[in-house]
């Protein structure tokens, strides 16, 4: 029984020292040098903003992506939520839009509970630094202040804010956490 506990113990040992020398630079792997390589490449760099436009129609905002490593995208869902008590959603315009398809049931707003649903996506992977999806425009119902906020931002797909680029042909969110509140309106 002794004999059996020593080398049970032995192969415990030998198997900690397994991994922690394929954790090494030095003893790693290659295929596990690439996949650190492939995480590294497309971290999340991506930021999402939005930037007051003059325009006729009231109070009008670009929704724009910041893309400084000029990462190739290829979709971007981006939610926004308001107060439909302060704010009243006018139009979405994305006519001007880099990417030229439009996502089902997306590109509207939701008035009841202060929403504006965006999701685009092309054909062709963009990689410009900055990207307009699109402008949206509202009109004020309150004096005073208001916030817009992305709306339910997750690391990975499963929210309703995220830019994508695709790898091996899947979709994979770069976007950066957006700031709170994305933008004020004094």
């Amino acid at each position: 029984m002794k004999t059996f506990k020593i080398l049970l113990a032995a192969l415990i040992v030998l198997g900690i020292a397994n991994v922690l020398t394929a954790c090494s630079p030095n003893g790693a792997s290659s295929v596990g040098m690439e996949r650190i390589e492939v995480a590294q490449v497309y971290r999340k760099t991506v930021e999402l903003g939005l930037r007051e436009v003059n325009s006729e129609d009231g109070l009008t905002l670009e929704i724009v992506v910041s893309n400084p490593e000029g990462k190739a995208l290829s979709s971007a869902q981006v939610w926004l939520a308001y107060n439909p008590d302060q704010l009243k959603g006018l139009k979405l315009d994305t006519s001007d839009s880099a990417f030229e398809l439009m996502a089902p049931y997306e590109n509207d707003f939701d008035e009841e509970l202060g929403l504006v649903m965006l999701g685009r996506s092309t054909e062709s992977a963009i990689s410009d630094t900055e990207i307009v999806l699109a402008r949206v425009s509202f009109e004020r119902l309150t004096d005073g202040s208001a916030m817009i906020d992305a709306y339910d931002y997750q690391l990975d797909l499963s929210g309703h804010t995220s830019v994508n680029t695709l790898v091996e042909g899947e979709p994979v969110n770069v976007l950066l956490q957006p700031e709170s509140p994305l933008y004020v309106i004094k």
